[in-house]
């Protein structure tokens, strides 16, 4: 398992050319998108030739081969929504400093954060409370609705082995 994922995130507009040069930027080795037009050009298909970058289409609106990344998502958009309540269209202002967060918090598994992991030492934050805070709270909320999922499920199993054990046992003699 990878436990070294460093999240760079950046708002562009999307054509292949933009693509490339925000790439000049990051060394990618794989690289997981959907059909998007700018993934399928040409001259972005050469790119990752002369790069050595793997790049895999999925299917648009399947996440499940994105799943990684539909995860961070999953953190990400209701943050950033809640940071750009006032101005819907600003939402870009609060991407890297939410980046910066996400690559700060530490990891449950591993006990370092993925700034550490890359660079080997501590980032030196300025911190941003009020991100921080809807992050954690956001985090926390997802994993609440996840647990409460679970136990939901567990207890319509338990029924159901309930309804089955009974079915079962009503021809059946009972041990002596």
């Amino acid at each position: 398992m990878d436990f070294e994922k460093y999240y760079y995130r950046q708002i562009i507009f999307i054509d292949s050319l933009s693509i490339c040069a925000a790439f000049a930027y990051v060394r990618v080795h794989v690289l997981i998108y959907d059909r998007g037009s700018a993934f399928t050009s040409k001259a972005f298909s050469d790119y990752c030739t002369e790069e050595g970058i793997q790049h895999l289409q999925i299917a648009t609106g399947v996440p499940r081969r994105n799943g990684q990344v539909e995860r961070i998502h999953r953190t990400l958009i209701p943050v950033l929504a809640k940071l750009s309540l006032d101005d819907p269209t600003k939402c870009y202002k609060y991407v890297d400093r939410l980046q910066r967060i996400l690559n700060s918090t530490i990891c449950r598994n591993t006990k370092w954060s993925p700034f550490e992991l890359l660079i080997c030492i501590k980032m030196r934050n300025k911190e941003d409370v009020r991100i921080k805070d809807l992050l954690l709270e956001e985090m926390t909320e997802k994993l609440q609705e996840q647990r409460e999922f679970l136990r939901k499920d567990v207890k319509n199993i338990k029924t159901v082995q309930t309804k089955n054990r009974k079915t079962y046992n009503k021809k059946r003699k009972k041990a002596s």
